[in-house]
């Protein structure tokens, strides 16, 4: 009868168990090299509007912070204008002196408080240069779902409180009488309503528009 040496058998069984293990790695290798095809292909396959959904989700932080702050800039920019329609009315003694000749009533009608005025001129081209400086941005301009949800809708919705500030502020403080800082308040304020709805509109009916209908005709595909 033949029995086995021990050392033969332990050697046999370091041959298996080193087998095993080369066996198990290539395995792993090639399971990982699998799964990353995959993930590049299915990434490979994403469509434009699904791209841009997640680019929107993984933005940097940075830029979202920035989009928010310009707009509260924006914002108080136009909140703080109609400050100064009516600082000087407050004083009725300011009043009468000025109203006493051409250049005092010229002073009343246009600016009577330039600090405010210069604090409010200072948010609003800060606010609007930095929302430019976004728009332009090579890394976010064609994200259209981004561009709708951190500029075009927040920056409408900030031109729209704006322009009804001065009407309360004239029709409540000033008893309807519009001065000419007022109306270029005004003016101004109604422009940027009309720039950012439009792009608003643009953006979001037409050029995103367009990518939905691709995708969804890809899907039908």
């Amino acid at each position: 009868m033949f029995v086995p040496m021990p050392g033969r058998v332990n050697r046999k069984l370091d041959v298996l168990e080193k087998m095993l293990e080369h066996f198990q790695s290539n395995s792993f290798k090639n399971d990982k090299s699998i799964h990353q095809v995959g993930t590049s292909n299915s990434h490979s396959n994403d469509s434009r509007y699904v791209e841009m959904l997640k680019e929107e989700a993984q933005m940097d932080l940075r830029y979202n912070i920035t989009a928010s702050t310009a707009n509260w800039a924006l914002l108080a920019g136009y909140l703080v204008v109609p400050g100064t329609f009516t600082s000087l009315q407050d004083s009725n003694k300011v009043q009468d002196a000025l109203q006493a000749n051409k250049t005092g009533r010229a002073i009343l009608k246009t600016i009577q408080n330039p600090p405010l005025l210069v604090i409010a001129c200072l948010f609003f081209a800060g606010g609007t240069t930095a929302l430019f400086c976004l728009f332009r941005s090579r890394k976010i301009r064609n994200n259209y779902p981004w561009l709708i949800n951190k500029i075009f809708i927040p920056a409408s919705l900030n031109a729209a409180a704006g322009l009804l500030t001065p009407f309360v502020n004239i029709y409540t403080s000033r008893s309807g009488n519009w001065s000419l800082m007022a109306i270029v308040t005004t003016i101004v304020t109604g422009l940027s309503l009309l720039v950012f709805s439009s792009l608003l509109c643009f953006y979001k009916m037409f050029k995103l528009n367009k990518i939905i209908r691709q995708d969804e005709a890809g899907s039908e595909n």
